[in-house]
């Protein structure tokens, strides 16, 4: 057995002032952290205050609870069986005077079984403190939670003392010799300003301690009055066995998000593997621990040193600290915010606006103000910014608080010079990403969905909006599982909003997440009125497209492009255009597209010639690598009234893709068979009741898995090699 107040030891005061890096993130990373030795003074019934807790020696009382003065639970306390999920709120315990913490003034607090305390504000009146204990688990941690907190987010800022959630109330005072009982005490001691409020745990065991493993826990949280500075003073331990308990505990401040800490952690490495409490360094994240482990006999690896008795650990406020971390960000567009803080004693701010995590980064905005809030103009859009705000106090200026980010969200101004802007956008896990265009002049605007994939996880949406999200008309919400690609809507109100939200289904997680494409520009041009039909040319295995243009629209002249990279056809009238030739069996899509505004066009429908036949009783060997998106016909036909063969020698179809014959060449009124995925020696003959002596193969392709472009996941499909023969 290794008790504190045996040892002795050197110590020396370090400061926190090289904070790591990942600690910048958190505004109470701005106190100063020492540590020094000092006597340890118990407060006893003799300084006032309240004593809490009703411990029990058998079975031990049930520790998932925390105080928050309310008159029916006290002095037991409040149970909050599921921690955070469940936690007590009450009206708080008087601190005694205003104590500034993390940029607020608070006047109340609740107490944690688990070894912490947490701050209030009378003016919440019966809900002013929110505290709770989760025994035996890191959801108890003080530093972690982050799910349920509290509203305001101000109700969150706490110090840990000795942050464990298996601190236990015991009661061994039947044993002989009487063993120690467990009691919470608060006190505030001194006179004004000089006052100090202290909260004790007394004599507190650990979670499942039995009488010939007796632990016992000793220590206070201290707030000074005088320059609200905080301290943890360490008691008389007894660190008897920790075996089958977690040893981890939590000891600093926190704020009001998990990002926000300043704490202090053992250190398990080279030259000695143990867990040395006086030789702590900065905690370096929200799940970083002091661990517990008692002292050994030649101290093997795995053994602890305990703080001695008395020991002060101290944290200490900026002399001109910032508004309360973390600022708010409203009103955020694609080239606009506004960043509010609250007030604090200095009334007069100073802030930077960079687009890089740092003071010193590339300059946005700056400025002085007495003013709560600033705007922020010339934007970038879908870009993160940080907001730093410091305090300036008789003329000079305090430490910068910690910076807030913000993201602007995507869009623009559209110009209404026939021009569109195109956009492509990979999804990330947890997306929540908006969009917003406003025309340049007022005309309507029209969206063209190019491409992307919504998936089908709960949560999931892409929504767009006629004019703001929520206000405006929603005129598309995209079905789960569904490809988006060959949508096209217009805004009458000359505003488009985009709202997309994605779960652990993503573009950048899962290959077959198509990212979004999409093009915005003005619709304020009239559509030409033209309609398309197929001219065969089979002698040279070839067909062209009629363009019958009925009305040119807004433009004198209309090109004629097409998706297979065949020179385009320019229409200067109404009447006839041919666009051509395309290879026969090969399907194609027409687009008669206004020149001068690329949001003006009529598409046609996805257009394929009758099949041409091949008439060759062979044999004859092909090979075929087919892409994605791919529709094709193959016909081929005996010569001599002889029936015709196609014999497949190896290749494979995609998932998700299609490839059917049919027994004869009226395909309209045929029906199809299957022989998709594997086509190694298949062999299909044309026959009765057909008395075309053919067959043909029609290929349906969607966007994924085809022989010419692999797919990251699933690879690509083989090459088809077959032979035809009568």
């Amino acid at each position: 057995m290794i008790t504190s107040s045996t040892r002795t030891g050197q110590f020396a005061t370090l400061l926190a002032s090289f904070a790591l890096p990942g600690l910048l993130a958190a505004q109470v990373s701005l106190y100063q952290w020492s540590e020094s030795p000092g006597t340890y003074t118990p407060i006893t019934e003799a300084d006032g205050g309240i004593a809490l807790g009703t411990p029990t020696y058998w079975p031990q009382q049930f520790n998932n609870r925390a105080w928050v003065n309310n008159p029916f639970n006290d002095p037991g306390g409040q149970l909050t069986q599921s921690g955070y999920l469940s936690p007590a709120e009450g009206p708080g315990y008087p601190i005694g005077f205003n104590f500034t913490f993390n940029g607020d003034v608070f006047d109340r607090i609740g107490i944690s079984n688990g070894g912490w305390i947490s701050f209030g504000k009378s003016t919440d009146g019966l809900q002013a403190v929110w505290v709770y204990n989760m025994s035996g688990t890191s959801n108890g941690d003080p530093f972690l939670q982050w799910y349920n907190g509290p509203v305001p987010d101000y109700k969150r800022n706490r110090i840990a003392g000795f942050g464990n959630s298996i601190l236990q109330q015991v009661d061994w005072t039947s044993l002989m010799p009487p063993g120690p009982k467990s009691v919470i005490r608060m006190a505030t001691i001194g006179t004004a300003p000089n006052r100090v409020c202290v909260v004790q745990w007394e004599d507190y065991g650990l979670n499942g301690d039995v009488t010939v493993a007796i632990n016992e826990i000793n220590f206070q949280i201290r707030l000074y009055e005088a320059d609200n500075s905080v301290e943890v003073q360490f008691g008389p331990m007894v660190w008897y066995s920790l075996l089958g308990r977690r040893p981890e505990t939590q000891i600093g401040l926190s704020g009001r998000t998990n990002a926000d800490f300043n704490g202090r952690m053992t250190v398990y490495e080279q030259p000695a593997f143990i867990y040395d409490w006086t030789n702590t360094v900065p905690a370096t994240s929200n799940q970083s621990y002091c661990t517990m482990a008692t002292e050994q006999p030649g101290m093997p690896n795995g053994s602890g040193i305990m703080p001695e008795e008395g020991t002060i650990w101290r944290w200490e406020p900026p002399v001109c600290p910032p508004p309360a971390w973390p600022l708010t960000v409203t009103d955020i567009s694609f080239d606009y915010a506004t960043a509010h803080w609250e007030a604090n004693a200095a009334g007069e701010y100073e802030y930077y606006v960079s687009s890089a995590d740092s003071v010193t980064g590339p300059e946005v905005a700056s400025g002085t103000t007495t003013d709560l809030e600033t705007s922020i103009f010339g934007l970038e859009a879908n870009t993160t910014y940080y907001v730093f705000v410091r305090s300036i106090c008789g003329g000079e200026p305090g430490t910068w608080g910690a910076p807030t980010p913000f993201t602007t969200i995507g869009g623009g101004i559209v110009n209404c010079d026939g021009t569109a802007i195109d956009v492509t956008y990979c999804s990330q896990q947890d997306d929540s990403v908006t969009w917003q265009y406003i025309s340049g002049d007022g005309s309507p605007l029209r969206i063209e969905l190019l491409d992307g994939f919504h998936g089908s996880v709960s949560g999931e949406s892409f929504e767009i909006w006629n004019g703001p999200a929520g206000s405006g008309t929603l005129i598309y919400d995209a079905p789960s599982g569904a490809n988006v690609g060959g949508l096209t809507f217009t805004a009458s109100t000359g505003q488009i909003t985009i709202i997309l939200t994605t779960g652990a289904g993503a573009c950048e997680a899962q290959p077959w997440y198509l990212p979004f494409q999409w093009r915005v520009g003005c619709k304020n041009c009239t559509d030409p009125l033209v309609n398309f039909s197929v001219v065969e040319d089979c002698a040279n295995m070839q067909y062209f497209v009629e363009a019958n243009i009925f009305n040119m629209g807004s433009s004198s002249s209309l090109i004629l492009n097409n998706n297979l990279g065949v020179p385009p056809t320019t229409a200067t009238a109404t009447g006839i255009a041919t666009a051509g030739p395309f290879p026969a069996g090969t399907s194609v899509v027409v687009v008669a597209q206004n020149p001068d505004n690329v949001m003006c066009h009529t598409d046609s429908p996805v257009l394929l010639n009758a099949p041409c036949t091949v008439q060759d009783c062979g044999p004859t060997t092909y090979t075929y690598c087919y892409a994605d998106n791919e529709t094709s016909q193959w016909a081929y036909q005996g010569e001599n009234d002889q029936e015709i063969g196609i014999r497949f020698i190896r290749g494979t179809v995609g998932l998700g893709d299609d490839l059917t014959y049919y027994n004869g060449l009226d395909i309209d009124n045929l029906a199809p068979t299957d022989i998709s995925w594997g086509l190694a020696n298949k062999l299909i003959t044309s026959g009765p009741p057909s008395t075309d002596h053919a067959l043909v193969l029609a290929l349906q392709a969607d966007n994924a898995v085809s022989c010419a472009n692999e797919d990251p996941l699933f690879g690509a499909s083989e090459e088809w090699e077959y032979v035809v023969a009568c």
